[in-house]
């Protein structure tokens, strides 16, 4: 028996990192009607996604390429983008991220997904996946950006950016307490047994 609460009392303690890999799905509905969806594997935490990995990118069901397309970068209010920690949230109003094939603004990347909800009075959506179409949402102080030429972007909308975990991957967890519930009906099986 001693053997049976040992067993329990480590997979309890280990639940908390058997958790931390959890697939999300994610998804942004521009203005013109395109959809930027995939998927990352990450921690949640709180509201937000940390240790990103496995991005997946599509537009329209068009995959990006460029193996992983996770980098590392952020945006810095009123500069660029720059390696460091970037933030996926459940509330599009906080993303500051860029899933990209290579470094940002690099003349060779051609393939990006950028979201920018918190650089001040600027916030911005885009996505460019050639030879389809470079898709962006713009917004300053949250009215659709004018371009020089005249041309109007959609206004950025962060309730039409979803980040949802993927119910079709169960949790390590889930995996370790179903295996230590069986464990323990054996158990008992076999002390009733003797």
């Amino acid at each position: 028996m001693k053997l049976v609460r040992l067993i329990a009392a480590l997979a309890i303690a280990s639940c908390p990192f058997l958790a931390e890999a959890t697939v999300f799905d994610f998804s942004y509905t521009f203005g013109s009607g395109a959809i930027a969806s995939g998927q990352l594997t990450g921690t949640q935490n709180g509201i937000f996604v940390d240790n990103v990995s496995n991005v997946s990118v599509s537009l329209n069901g068009h995959a990006l390429v460029g193996g992983d397309l996770y980098q590392p970068y952020a945006f810095i209010a009123g500069c660029c983008f720059v390696a460091m920690t970037p933030v996926i949230s459940f509330d599009g109003n906080l993303n500051n991220f860029i899933f990209a094939n290579g470094p940002p603004n690099d003349p060779s990347d051609t393939n990006f997904f950028t979201f920018d909800g918190v650089d001040g009075p600027w916030q911005h959506v885009a996505l460019s996946l050639p030879p389809y179409p470079y898709e962006t949402d713009v917004s300053l102080n949250g009215v659709g950006y004018t371009q020089p030429d005249g041309h109007v972007e959609d206004a950025f909308d962060a309730s039409r950016w979803s980040l949802t975990v993927d119910n079709a991957v169960p949790e390590p967890a889930t995996f370790a307490l179903v295996g230590l519930g069986l464990l323990m009906c054996v158990r008992r099986r076999k002390l009733a047994g003797d």
